[in-house]
């Protein structure tokens, strides 16, 4: 949660070397190109520990540009941090919405309608949007959905990803109106979500790989002790104290997109695993040490992770339900085929077999 900062050293050879607060190294490198016009093996952008950016570093923000800036005017190493008052006023926040949600259903409490309108701000100069109004699509079964999501340019600082941008605000609001909609058709707030609920991502009208939102429901329901819920307002009691049992749905996008990486494997049964993935505070050289040990049959001290450097193989901007996770794990695995001519289906397979291949 600290401030955002970037240090730009600039070497003899004219070299700018920068290290930033960033979700994504390639992503601030290619921005620095192209605002200064300087070519790609000018510019190197290194970012091996994040810390919690929250999605405020997934774009480049103001203090790389004066940072790199100032550096190439001076000739000289150039430091600039953020204050804390800077980093809420001038940055941006999650764009505030006005958000209009009709539902229909039937006696049974299948839903027969679904519309969704947001109006959210933006700045004079960018035109910011999230995705906020489509989530009834992949959560909910509806023949009969409309969406539609509007803009207000404003005079504050573009708004910023935070945290499950758009999810956060529209599927809150979504939950609030299932449950209005339970205690107008009397079902249990549970029971109309099952009632409705969807395998299929409507949106783009495809199945989805993977759905464990049911299993969830049941598991959560079991655990939380959700059949002693009494639907009557006021009606549980711990003494003095009133009680109340609430649920709501939870869903966010899982994304894959093109993923590089370099992975080595030395005589002496040691890899070394290299991608320009970033590590926002989720583990993620824990993990892809764990994937390249597992890939390998290797013991965790034997795996060298290198990552958050502009010069390394492409990844994408960490974010987005770790995106970047999912590619470069795959990229690892095809690396490690194409190193030992081993399919991962094959794997793991000991380092004396891997060796006594090549």
């Amino acid at each position: 949660m600290e401030c955002l900062g970037s240090t730009a050293c600039w070497d003899e050879d004219e070299r700018l070397t920068i290290y930033d607060k960033t979700q994504g190294a390639q992503n601030s490198h290619r921005y620095v190109c192209n605002v200064f016009g300087l070519a790609k093996d000018k510019v190197r952008v290194v970012s091996p520990f994040v810390g919690g950016a929250f999605g405020s570093g997934l774009r480049p923000q103001y203090q790389l540009f004066l940072a790199a800036m100032a550096a190439i005017a001076l000739k000289r190493s150039v430091r600039v941090t953020l204050t804390r008052q800077q980093m809420i006023l001038g940055f941006g926040q999650r764009p505030q919405t006005i958000q209009t949600i009709s539902l229909g259903a039937d006696e049974s409490g299948h839903l027969t309608a679904v519309k969704h309108d947001a109006v959210a701000n933006t700045s004079r100069f960018e035109d910011y949007q999230e995705n906020v109004v489509n989530w009834a699509g992949a959560l909910y079964r509806c023949d009969n959905s409309e969406f539609s999501h509007r803009l207000v340019q404003l005079d504050l600082a573009t708004p910023m990803d935070m945290r499950a941008p758009g999810a956060a605000a529209g599927v809150y609001a979504l939950e609030c109106a299932m449950d209005e909609l339970s205690y107008a058709v009397g079902i249990d707030p549970l029971e109309l979500r099952l009632k409705n609920y969807s395998e299929l991502e409507q949106n783009a009208n495809k199945p989805f790989s993977s759905k464990a939102l049911k299993d969830c429901y049941y598991r959560g329901a079991e655990k939380f002790g959700w059949s002693k819920r009494n639907p009557e307002p006021r009606s549980m009691r711990d003494g003095r104290e009133l009680i109340g049992y609430g649920m709501a749905s939870g869903i966010w996008e899982a994304l894959r997109v093109p993923t590089s990486a370099d992975v080595e494997l030395t005589p002496e049964g040691r890899l070394a695993v290299s991608t320009a993935a970033a590590d926002i505070g989720t583990g993620t050289y824990t993990i892809l040490t764990q994937i390249g040990a597992e890939m390998l049959g290797l013991a965790l001290d034997k795996v060298e992770i290198r990552i958050g450097d502009s010069d390394l193989p492409a990844c994408p901007v960490e974010g987005v339900g770790e995106i970047g996770i999912v590619g470069t794990a795959a990229a690892i695995a095809n690396a490690a085929f194409h190193a030992t001519g081993v399919r991962v289906r094959d794997l793991p397979i000991t380092i004396d077999k891997i060796l006594g291949l090549r």
